[in-house]
């Protein structure tokens, strides 16, 4: 019986240290993984898998075409026969682009790739031969400057049709017409940006700055004013009078300052004549 027992806890035993060795292999390739990351692009994308990013998950996953503001986001320009990429921050490339943010916030390797998954490092000959100089600071200025931002065809519809909701919106608030004061509908808005030519939503930038130029545009298809300017504004500007409305105030004012005036010297100085008051004449 005694050999028995032996036996089992010696067995027990080695299945014990097996699952222990096991178990630090797995941190060892996770250590590493994480240490590889720092240097290598393919290990930064490999760990972003590893902690679910750019996955539906059960709550607050990507449903909606939106990324997650982790996975990273490719910019790319086609130039000398090849293709350019940077490694960019999904969540940080608004902010560059409306100057709010740094080059080097915004981007996870401050690099040039040719194939960023793949960790394909371009040689200074072919950066020499594409760009005319080997300043790896200034290639990566003219990718992020002329390159295109890669999101999937779900991922751009749902970002233009929310940015041209947000712009469309934006002038409806701050601009009104002219004439009327009413502010514009927003079913003509969206039919004149429908007609400008060339016009290119950028999904991006902010929709206030992409409104304020937009509604330039606007001005030459129907009249549209911005609200601090107003109506009377333009009034005064073209009869080179002063604003009626800020005149029609003045005399309110006024009025309203000799009523009460009057009532005062009334409760003070009046007498009452069949329920009426009557001011005296001695003022």
């Amino acid at each position: 019986r005694l050999e028995g027992r032996q036996r089992i806890s010696s067995c027990a035993l080695r299945k014990i240290m097996v699952f222990l060795v096991r178990l630090a292999a797995l941190l060892f390739a996770l250590v590493l993984a994480e240490g590889l990351a720092v240097g290598h692009p393919h290990g930064a994308a490999t760990v972003l898998r590893l902690r679910g990013a750019g996955k539906n998950k059960a709550a607050g996953g990507n449903t909606e075409g939106k990324r997650s503001g982790e996975e990273p986001i490719l910019c790319r320009l086609k130039k000398g026969g090849s293709k350019w990429e940077v490694a960019c921050r999904a969540n940080k490339v608004e902010a560059f682009k409306e100057g709010k943010i740094k080059k080097s916030e915004l981007l996870l390797f401050e690099e040039p790739f040719q194939d960023f998954k793949k960790g394909d490092r371009p040689s200074g000959a072919s950066i020499e031969a594409a760009f005319g100089t080997t300043d790896v600071s200034a290639v990566v200025d003219e990718i992020l400057e002329k390159g295109e931002f890669q999101i999937t065809e779900k991922e751009r519809k749902v970002m233009l049709d929310s940015k041209t909701s947000e712009i469309i919106d934006y002038i409806s608030h701050h601009f009104h017409e002219p004439k009327t004061r009413l502010a514009v509908p927003a079913t003509r808005i969206q039919n004149g940006l429908e007609s400008i030519k060339g016009l290119k939503i950028d999904p991006f930038r902010s929709a206030e700055s992409q409104a304020l130029e937009i509604a330039k545009k606007l001005k030459d298809m129907f009249p549209i004013v911005a609200k601090d300017m107003g109506e009377d504004a333009s009034v005064a500007a073209r009869k080179g009078e002063d604003p009626k409305g800020k005149e029609s105030k003045a005399k309110d004012h006024h009025k309203e300052k000799g009523k009460t005036d009057l009532h005062k010297d009334t409760e003070k100085g009046g007498r009452t004549n069949k329920g009426k008051h009557i001011v005296d004449d001695a003022v």
